[in-house]
């Protein structure tokens, strides 16, 4: 532990005793924090003080001091300025948690029966979900359930009214979306697209508060019920994926690494068949759950549920498809923890990125046999 006097010096640089209530106030905190960097003899002790006394107010428990230190890194302003990880990740997550309630609002009267957060926002709140070293910041993934994929372009058009999304963007997913719909040989596919959010527009909650990249890309994943049923059924055909934009990673030929996972932690890498289809969208086809030998592995679209469904709304029918899901993994797990060569199984390992997992997440995730259902923390009431 740091000594009393640092820890006083944090607590009247950050204000320990009131409570964070808007964005505002805690970029003013940061704001203050980062002037007192410079005169600071110990900056390090400060800033990790600091942060315990904001987890506390933001409830944003990552873990211990040695993790928040170890989490402080040059910007990419320079070798001399410093980024604060954690406090900018706490700011990178509020806001992606703001413009979430703002997009809910928008489509509350759509087609759009479920919604899940996937990504980094679902794995690690709070930790991972930050300004990158190369200035750029992590995505938003969202998986919408829709009625049908005709109903995608109503969906993108209801967000349109949401100043913070690029319009270029939005009318280029849309043109997309209604290609897809019209042309796509199977009715229950998977389209994705992107559009960037506070590139266009400032966002005022950041507008003096230096290492915080302003824009990122909210990934929007569509897909029916029947698609969601499909793609969580061990040992289905393949899925269908119509993507709009270039999938990260493609080369020519067509063929890029899908990494799936079992519940040991081991990769199994496999080939992605991605091929241009129509006018700027790519179209893949790729295996969600698949058994080689005697396990399970997890793969791409399934791992957006898996280990943790982050719900921010769902209807009857498919919350019924994700309790059969979490019935089915459950299930797998068992059988394969009883099999004659033991080793270590878990449900939080069968990730591609379980090592990037805030440790906060893998402390309540850690003992569950099963896929965690819960309501998102960031859920709007609805």
């Amino acid at each position: 532990m740091f000594g009393h006097a640092e820890h006083s010096h944090a607590a009247e640089i950050v204000g320990a005793e009131r409570s964070i209530t808007s964005l505002a106030e805690l970029a003013s905190i940061v704001r203050a924090a980062s002037s007192a960097l410079g005169r600071s003899p110990n900056p390090h002790a400060i800033w990790a003080n600091a942060a315990q006394l904001l987890e506390g107010n933001a409830k944003a428990y990552v873990g211990s001091e040695e993790q928040l230190i170890a989490g402080i890194q040059p910007s990419h302003h320079g070798p001399e300025a410093w980024s604060p990880a954690f406090i900018d990740s706490i700011v990178q997550t509020l806001r992606r948690a703001r413009d979430l309630r703002a997009l809910a609002a928008c489509i509350s009267d759509s087609p759009c029966p479920a919604a899940f957060i996937c990504g980094s926002m679902s794995y690690g709140p709070f930790y991972r979900v930050r300004t990158k070293t190369d200035g750029s910041a992590s995505d938003v993934d969202l998986l919408l359930v829709t009625r049908s994929m005709s109903d995608v372009t109503r969906i993108l058009l209801d967000i349109s009214s949401l100043y913070f999304l690029s319009p270029t963007d939005l009318e280029q997913a849309i043109d997309a979306a209604t290609m897809a719909a019209k042309y796509a040989e199977v009715p229950d596919y998977e389209f994705h697209t992107k559009v960037r959010c506070w590139r266009t527009v400032a966002d005022a909650a950041i507008e003096h508060t230096p290492g915080i990249a302003p824009a990122y890309a909210l990934s929007l994943h569509f897909v029916t019920p029947i698609g969601l049923r499909s793609a969580t059924r061990i040992g289905s055909a393949p899925f269908v994926s119509i993507r709009c934009g270039v999938p990260d990673g493609f080369r020519t030929g067509g063929h890029t690494m899908n990494i799936a996972v079992s519940f040991t932690g081991s990769p199994l890498v496999n080939s992605r068949q991605i091929s241009p289809w129509r006018l700027g969208l790519y179209r893949e086809e790729h295996q969600p759950l698949a058994v080689v030998g005697d396990s399970l592995y997890i793969g791409r679209f399934a791992s957006r549920l898996s280990p943790c469904t982050d719900i921010l709304w769902t209807d009857r029918a498919v919350e019924d498809v994700l309790n059969r899901f979490q019935r089915r993994i459950s299930e797998r797990l068992q059988a394969e923890r009883s099999l004659p060569i033991r080793q270590p199984r878990f449900v939080w390992l069968a990730h591609p990125r379980s090592r990037r997992f805030a440790p906060h997440v893998v402390r309540r995730l850690r003992s569950l046999d099963a896929i965690e259902l819960q309501r998102s923390a960031f859920a709007a009431p609805r």
